[in-house]
């Protein structure tokens, strides 16, 4: 989704490139901290997702996917077309089965913002463990 909500890591793409010099597998370790933040952020959402809904599975729920990489965490809401009632859910639209709630979303908006000082402090502290494997 574009102008979403999240928060940039300033220096986040310098310092992969210093740890990959390092030792290339340090890398893998910032990979596996975007996993965390957004498989803890993906969970959030669904959980608020099926508290509002009273459905925790099927396409809706399903459809919220973490992704990670070296350099970011995502959490998208993926529509293949079987789940377009998604975003009417978290935004509203207007009609009767989506009324309009104009409070920057319903389910995945707010477990994002509600994830940004944990996703911060998670940050710290796996630049701090790095810190510690390159200083030995």
């Amino acid at each position: 989704m574009a102008g979403g909500v999240g928060f940039y890591v300033e220096g986040l793409t310098d310092l992969r490139s210093a740890l990959r010099a390092a030792d290339p597998k340090l890398t893998k370790e910032l990979q596996k901290v975007n996993k965390e933040t957004a498989i803890e952020v993906a969970t959030d959402a669904r959980t608020e997702y099926a508290a509002i809904y009273q459905q925790d599975t099927g396409r809706h729920a399903a459809a919220i996917k973490a992704t990670a990489t070296q350099t970011k965490a995502q959490v998208s809401l993926v529509d293949k077309g079987n789940s377009i009632g998604l975003l009417g859910q978290e935004f509203g639209g207007g009609y009767p089965q989506f009324p309009d709630h104009d409070n920057g979303g319903q389910f995945f908006y707010p477990s994002v913002r509600e994830a940004i000082p944990r996703a911060e402090d998670r940050y710290l502290d796996a630049l701090g463990e790095v810190a510690a494997m390159i200083a030995g």
